[in-house]
């Protein structure tokens, strides 16, 4: 049996999904909008939360992300009908571990979800930092005082890699070499792309000098 906090604002559909989940014998607590499952989330444990993208007030979206800068660890699934590829990235980018689109049937639901309760737990945060910046692996986030962004995974993984190497310089193959799967088709440019979309995120933080390129060398924070 797993305890499931459904967060659904349409309560004909999240009737369905609730007797569905309650008759898989799991126990199952459903709140229409985010500030509530917020507040449930501060107080109680649960083992998967199922998250509608739509909410009144706090979107979906925003709820996990929240979630997941106060360090939350239970899994998130999110039922929602926004189907577009650039969807679904954002979703999974900002944390959520599933994505099921409306409509949907029930049995594909309970198996989404014994699937996620046959995973282990989030990864413990490893957490660095410089110059004020702090960077939270578990949750994919950068912080720099009351500022924060959520990174893409790749741009998580560059910018780990340099800071566990702080002052040393790699080259866009070398960052290939070390941060890519041998059978990617990456290239020079991907790893631009990769670092352009970072330092944007750092320049919103007020941290655009934090990656440098030195010449000949590559990428390096000092």
């Amino acid at each position: 049996m797993a305890k499931i906090l459904l967060v659904e604002d349409e309560l004909q559909a999240a009737a369905m999904v609730q007797d569905w989940m309650q008759l898989q014998g799991h126990l199952v607590e459903m709140v229409g909008n985010a500030e509530d499952a917020l507040q449930l989330l501060a107080n109680f444990e649960y083992d998967i939360i199922l998250l509608d993208w739509n909410l009144p007030g706090i979107s979906g979206l925003e709820l996990c992300k929240r979630y997941r800068l106060q360090g939350g660890k239970t899994a998130i699934l999110f039922l929602t009908g926004k189907g577009d590829i650039d969807d679904r990235a954002e979703g999974l980018d900002t944390g959520a571990d599933g994505y099921l689109v409306k409509p949907f049937d029930v049995r594909e639901l309970a198996a989404r979800v014994r699937g996620l309760l046959r995973r282990p737990a989030l990864a413990e945060s490893k957490v660095l930092t410089a110059n004020g910046l702090v960077l939270n692996t578990a949750n994919k986030s950068i912080t720099a005082g009351d500022k924060f962004e959520i990174l893409r995974a790749k741009e998580c993984e560059v910018l780990e890699y340099l800071l566990v190497n702080r002052g040393n310089a790699y080259t866009s193959r070398q960052l290939i070499a070390a941060l890519w799967p041998v059978e990617s088709a990456s290239s020079t440019n991907t790893v631009r792309q990769v670092i352009n979309t970072l330092r944007q995120k750092l320049t919103s933080l007020g941290h655009e000098q934090l990656i440098v390129t030195a010449a000949g060398s590559g990428y390096t924070i000092p």
